[in-house]
């Protein structure tokens, strides 16, 4: 398990990649964490279920491609967008919105449909 603090920005890049025995992120309440970077959960398989603090507006492509991720619960379920481009994310823009209230649809657009995807809110 992991206990994410309060003064985390950013997850970056590759941070857990395949990391198989995590089980468990925990978020710190009122977190700061704004960024969850590119291939930031990627091949950790052994995590199965996951909650976005509300303070998150990006996540990277591939950030949670794991195989057993079954459940992902947004805390802000406001209007979040999905794009392939980059400069889109970064610029918060040019994306196509997308609905994040079903916890299992969320786990398959994040691992698998839109794994590809950067998603942002604004």
């Amino acid at each position: 398990s992991v206990l994410i603090p309060k003064s985390v920005t950013t997850i970056g890049g590759s941070a857990f990649y395949g990391c198989d025995s995590l089980t468990h992120v925990t978020f710190v309440a009122n977190s700061q964490l704004t960024t969850i970077d590119n291939y930031a959960f990627y091949n950790c398989d052994s995590l199965r279920s996951i909650t976005i603090p509300d303070s998150v507006i990006s996540i990277g492509k591939y950030a949670f491609d794991t195989f057993n991720l079954g459940s992902i619960t947004f805390k802000d379920v406001t209007t979040w967008y999905i794009t392939t481009n980059e400069t889109d994310w970064e610029n918060k823009t040019g994306g196509t919105q997308t609905t994040v209230t079903n916890t299992s649809t969320n786990a398959t657009y994040l691992k698998s449909t839109y794994a590809g995807y950067y998603w942002y809110k604004l």
